[in-house]
């Protein structure tokens, strides 16, 4: 059978007796998919296109009938003729360019009057190439960050803990308290900076999975919560868990999630001000809804929120921390919705109230996760 598969084949044998036909017989093993065919009578300046396969004709358009020298010209992008001369010449070349706006690689070959060629759509291969390349700088980087910047900085936190341990002056102890706090903000930055990084390039991490009900989890994490919350408007009672339905989730997100936002919520809840959770199964999915007070969320800001690096602080005066008022480093609302959006889950922010810049509001922060 030949390597140009039913396409070409019906081209070539189709009433082989014909001597019209044979002239587009031509060399099978030269042959990449997808194919033209030039030939000429007299002269190889009067080959015009005579066969195109069918499957190239709604990406390249139907050349059938155009001059093969004309195609060649549009290939080029430069030195045109002297590449031609080269071809007629050699009776075979290979060129990359573009045509119909599409990057091609263009195949050509000289065989008795017959001029074969095979046009490969550089795209995918070039797809194909970046996206090996980005794996392979975001391995390098991962396992520099892993080591390279995890490593010492876990040896500067053990070591200001044991310090912190002995007795030392008040100035020593202040100092040492500063170096650990610090470190640790600088660990919980690399550790998001690293996990912002392994969800966009390994959705393969979402492959274990395990059975969640959201009620449990979050009744599970209330020690979690009222840790950060302690002196927020925030009890037992201020969680309505009413979702009985169980979900497949990715093995420790919803730990994770949170992980993401107690700490939020701490940074954007006054002292004293009301913290709500609720959990309620909607038809295929379960709704979560966590609901404090604060001065709400300006409604063009409402998408913002979840890009990555975005602070609602001024920053020119950001203070990296979790007390009220102070940011991290705007990527722990980016990763959450990263990670929900791999497998079809929702996360937005909306105001229960009107807003009104300076007011009293409050902030609901709704997920929705698919059953």
């Amino acid at each position: 059978m030949s390597k140009l598969g039913p396409q070409t084949i019906s081209a070539t044998t189709e009433n082989s007796d014909n001597p019209a036909h044979n002239k587009y017989r031509f060399d099978p093993d030269m042959a990449v998919l997808p194919i033209m065919l030039a030939t000429w009578d007299d002269s190889f300046k009067e080959a015009k296109i005579a066969y195109q396969n069918p499957k190239s004709i709604d990406k390249f358009g139907d050349l059938q009938g155009r001059c093969f020298k004309s195609i060649f010209m549009e290939v080029c992008t430069e030195k045109g003729e002297g590449k031609y001369e080269k071809f007629i010449k050699d009776k075979r070349i290979t060129l990359s360019g573009s045509f119909k706006g599409i990057d091609i690689k263009f195949h050509s070959r000289m065989h008795g009057n017959t001029i074969q060629t095979s046009i490969s759509d550089n795209t995918k291969i070039f797809e194909n190439r970046d996206k090996i390349q980005r794996a392979k700088i975001i391995d390098s980087f991962l396992m520099i960050g892993s080591h390279e910047l995890k490593t010492p900085l876990d040896a500067i936190m053990g070591l200001s803990s044991l310090l912190l341990q002995s007795e030392q002056n008040k100035e020593t102890m202040e100092l040492l308290e500063l170096i650990y706090s610090s470190s640790e903000k600088l660990d919980g930055l690399i550790n998001n900076m690293l996990k912002f990084i392994y969800l966009d390039s390994s959705p393969e991490a979402f492959n274990k999975t395990e059975v969640v009900n959201i009620s449990k989890t979050l009744a599970n994490s209330f020690k979690l919560l009222d840790i950060y919350l302690y002196d927020r408007d925030f009890s037992m009672e201020s969680m309505c868990l009413e979702s009985k339905k169980e979900l497949k989730l990715p093995k420790g997100l919803i730990e994770d999630i949170l992980q993401e936002i107690v700490i939020n919520l701490r940074r954007n809840t006054p002292e004293g001000a009301k913290v709500e959770i609720r959990s309620y199964d909607l038809e295929n999915s379960v709704k979560l809804e966590i609901e404090n007070q604060g001065l709400g969320i300006p409604p063009e800001k409402l998408n913002d929120v979840f890009k990555p690096f975005y602070l609602t602080q001024d920053k020119m005066h950001h203070s990296s921390g979790f007390e009220y008022g102070k940011a991290g480093m705007g990527m722990g609302l980016t990763i959450i919705k990263r990670s929900l959006g791999q497998f079809g889950g929702k996360i937005w922010f909306e105001n229960k109230y009107e807003y009104e810049q300076g007011k009293e509001n409050c902030v609901i922060l709704n997920l929705e996760l698919p059953v």
